[in-house]
């Protein structure tokens, strides 16, 4: 996953290992080969107006569970708060999900789309939020696992 902004190429990534070490979200900037990491995974992710918004979703084979967490980056700074900024109205219906699976934000509409996988096995849904993170609308998909978004004019 990427950003780009002015001269600065923004890659942000996740690592950990499902037992004993904690998860990690790393962001490197490709033009000064600087990295940052931060203690909170960014499974789902994307970029909108200078900020990273991410899902984190962590599995622990020791527990059966999955914790899920919520941040923002601001780029350039690195600034790092919990929730999802000016969104902060979707975290509750997120936290709500069986299994959040996917993010998106329209570069055309600044909605705020989040996907939910449910079971991994079943059909799953889309919520539609506005720029207040207000939500607009639930949709039914008929497929496993809605992931992957892509905004066409």
């Amino acid at each position: 996953f990427s950003y780009f902004s002015n001269s600065f190429t923004w890659l942000l990534f996740l690592f950990y290992h499902y037992y004993d070490v904690e998860p990690k979200s790393v962001v490197l900037n490709m033009e000064s080969e600087e990295f940052w990491v931060f203690d909170f995974p960014a499974t789902y992710n994307c970029t909108y107006d200078g900020k990273f918004y991410t899902i984190g979703s962590a599995f622990s084979y020791n527990t059966g569970e999955y914790q899920y967490s919520i941040h923002t980056i601001s780029l350039p700074s690195m600034q790092v708060e919990e929730g999802l900024a000016e969104y902060a109205g979707a975290e509750e219906v997120i936290r709500q999900m069986q299994s959040p699976y996917g993010i998106y934000i329209s570069p055309y509409s600044g909605h705020l789309y989040v996907s939910d996988a449910r079971s991994y096995a079943t059909n799953g849904y889309v919520f539609e939020f506005d720029r207040q993170g207000n939500q607009l609308n639930k949709y039914y998909l008929d497929g496993l696992n809605p992931a992957h978004f892509l905004a066409l004019p």
